[in-house]
């Protein structure tokens, strides 16, 4: 039963970053096509951000199936699963918000807005929020702990240097 649950979690998490790359593809040809000036700071750090993402799916699924194969259980339980739905939430809010301007790589656009408006006038980046949850709540959730400390790690520097280079770009505007 274990591995059935967490076999279809994780499946429904990899159709969701699929999609999610997806809509950041076409809401890149929509700006493209309106800003022709956009810079996109993100072209050295996509395949190491992709490839973090994909080693934390490998690492999760090794850990999880050469352990014991469980979830945690009773209020841990709850607590987890309600901050992994509270990442889904400000990640959906974040996109919401940005529209077409949401896209995974960062894009410099002449004239470009910044959003300061729903659930950015409570939290400056909480589609960064939403990720450090899921790498914090679903290791956990699967008793995945060396895929919980390594990754987290890793992802926090990484998205450390984005959140740096996003606030300097922000503060041109």
């Amino acid at each position: 039963m274990e591995l059935k649950v967490f076999t279809t979690f994780i499946t429904v998490m990899i159709i969701y970053r699929l999609i999610e790359m997806r809509l950041s593809k076409r809401n890149e040809r929509i700006l493209s096509a309106q800003f022709p000036k956009i810079v996109n700071h993100s072209l050295k750090e996509k395949k190491f951000m992709m490839g973090i993402h994909v080693l934390w799916f490998i690492s999760l699924m090794t850990e999880f199936i050469y352990s014991e194969q469980m979830t945690i259980s009773g209020s841990w339980l709850f607590l987890c699963i309600f901050f992994i739905f509270i990442a889904f939430v400000l990640r959906g809010l974040s996109m919401k918000e940005l529209g077409i301007y949401w896209t995974i790589p960062i894009l410099e656009i002449e004239r470009g807005v910044n959003v300061r408006t729903g659930i950015y006038k409570y939290i400056k980046h909480p589609n960064y929020l939403a990720v450090v949850f899921e790498f914090i709540f679903i290791p956990l959730l699967f008793k995945c702990y060396i895929t919980l400390t390594t990754f987290l790690m890793i992802k926090l520097i990484f998205l450390w240097k984005r959140i740096k280079l996003e606030n300097k770009i922000l503060a041109q505007r």
